[in-house]
């Protein structure tokens, strides 16, 4: 009998729990989302509220933002930078901060002392936090130069790459036309595959998972 193949099988299973291997975050409406993965989010207008994550290692960058009365006067205050580290296969959990500010005087003792209440609702998740202290606003919302700084310290929250890169094999010219043309007809089958599975019913699709992981 002829194996199904190995990438088919895994994209089925993907496309019937894919949606359960997520980390889901969600963020209180004082957090500022500004980076993730080392990833600027850039100039943002409004409040993001959730964001959903790949299984695996993932690095956020955040702050306390809030409009408060300081000398008088109606400001935004921006909080040090907050960085936190998430580690799992999936889960959820809410980011808020650790106070509410809402004067001059409660700014100031965040800014002495920020940090997030991390609560974990769901999966076995590890998480870390750490902060950059000071106040940086980022060149045109750019806050990288801010994370390699920080991924070179010893803080638990940093996460840390490494410089070597592998060199890729080169292959040659028919070697790579065939390869794309292996390519081509294993993507055309995994998408008519694709199609056909999803309009099955469930019972037939736990029936046909079950029929293609014993083959």
């Amino acid at each position: 009998m002829k194996l199904l193949p190995i990438s088919l099988l895994a994209s089925l299973l993907s496309v019937s729990l894919g949606s359960y291997a997520d980390i889901n975050v969600t963020f209180d409406r004082d957090i500022q989302l500004l980076a993730v993965n080392g990833e600027s989010e850039g100039f943002t207008f409004g409040h993001r509220s959730e964001l959903t994550l790949e299984s695996g290692v993932h690095q956020l960058l955040v702050r306390a933002e809030r409009v408060v009365q300081m000398s008088g006067k109606k400001n935004k205050y921006k909080s040090p930078l907050m960085i936190v580290k998430i580690s799992g296969d999936e889960g959820k959990l809410n980011l808020a901060p650790t106070m509410i500010v809402r004067n001059e005087g409660n700014a100031l003792e965040f800014d002495r002392h920020p940090a997030l209440n991390i609560e974990v609702i769901q999966g076995p998740l590890e998480v870390e936090q750490d902060f950059i202290p000071g106040r940086s606003f980022g060149l045109m919302g750019d806050y990288r130069k801010e994370l390699r700084q920080f991924n070179r310290t010893d803080s638990k929250a940093a996460i840390h790459r490494s410089s070597l890169v592998a060199r890729p094999v080169v292959a040659s010219h028919v070697e790579k036309k065939s390869a794309m043309i292996e390519d081509n007809l294993e993507a055309d089958k995994l998408k008519m595959l694709q199609e056909t599975y999803l309009d099955l019913d469930e019972a037939q699709r736990k029936a046909f998972l079950s029929w293609a992981i014993s083959q």
